[in-house]
C-alpha cells in the first residue's frame, strides 16, 4: 500500500512539474521580410522533388522564454572559398533582404556560424531565398563543439537529404518550399558552438543562398 502511494506520489509529482514547464514555453517570434510572391504551389526545376511538405506555415515552435536571437553580427565561413567576407557577413546582420543573399556555387556547399561560446540552442531560423517558388534540397543541420564537426562530435537537428546523396546520412525530414516565413528547425535544448547548414542546390538551379540565419537560444 505505502509502496503504490510513493509511486502515485512520484507520478503527481512528475505531472505538475511537467505542467509547470509546458506553461512556461511560450511561441518563438520573428520578424518577416514583406512576401514576394504567393507560393500556392512548387513546381520541381531540374531536381525530381521526394519527400516534399506541402505545408507553407509551420505550427509554432514551443520554446522556453528570454531567448535571444545568437548568431546576430557572428562570424561565418563557408567551404566556398570564393565567398568573400562581406557576404557572408550578411548571414548574420539581421536583415532579411532577398536581393542580398549570400550565394555559393553550385553542388554541395555549407556554411558555418561561430556562435564564440558554448550556448543552449533552441531553435534556428533559416531563410535561403524566399524571391520565388523555390525548394533547397540535401539540407542538413548541425551543431557541434567542434569548428570542425569531427566525425561522433556533431548534433543532426535536420536532414532532408533521404538518398543520403551529401554522404551525411540518410535523412528523415522534408523538404520545403522558401517562403518569406523562412523555416525554423527545433534545436531542443541542445548545446554547441558551431551551427553548419548543408545545402545542394535547389528546384530552380544549383545555386545555394542564405539570406539569413537566426540561431535562438541562451548561454
Amino acid at each position: 500500500m505505502m509502496k503504490s502511494l510513493r509511486w502515485l506520489g512520484l507520478l503527481i509529482g512528475t505531472s505538475l512539474v511537467s505542467a509547470v514547464e509546458t506553461r512556461d514555453l511560450v511561441p518563438l517570434t520573428t520578424s518577416f521580410p514583406e512576401p514576394l510572391y504567393d507560393p500556392s504551389n512548387v513546381k520541381g526545376g531540374h531536381i525530381d522533388i521526394k519527400n516534399f511538405d506541402r505545408k507553407l506555415k509551420q505550427p509554432p515552435l514551443l520554446v522556453p522564454r528570454g531567448l535571444k536571437n545568437l548568431a546576430l553580427g557572428k562570424p561565418v565561413e563557408s567551404i566556398d572559398t570564393a565567398a568573400s567576407e562581406e557576404a557572408l557577413s550578411r548571414v548574420t546582420d539581421g536583415k532579411k533582404v532577398a536581393m542580398l543573399e549570400l550565394s555559393l556555387t553550385s553542388t554541395k556547399q555549407w556554411i558555418q556560424i561561430d556562435l564564440e561560446d558554448i550556448v543552449e540552442i533552441h531553435g534556428i531560423w533559416v531563410w535561403h531565398r524566399p524571391m520565388n517558388m523555390r525548394a533547397y534540397v540535401d539540407v542538413v543541420v548541425q551543431v557541434s563543439h567542434d569548428q570542425g564537426l569531427a566525425d561522433g562530435e556533431e548534433i543532426t537537428l535536420y536532414n532532408s537529404d533521404h538518398d543520403n546523396s551529401s554522404g551525411l546520412g540518410r535523412g528523415h525530414d522534408q523538404i520545403y518550399v522558401e517562403t518569406h516565413r523562412g523555416w525554423v528547425i527545433a534545436g531542443n535544448g541542445v548545446k554547441g558552438r558551431y551551427v553548419r547548414l548543408y545545402s545542394n542546390g535547389s528546384t530552380s538551379n544549383e545555386l545555394n543562398h542564405y539570406v539569413e540565419v537566426e540561431v535562438w537560444g541562451r548561454k
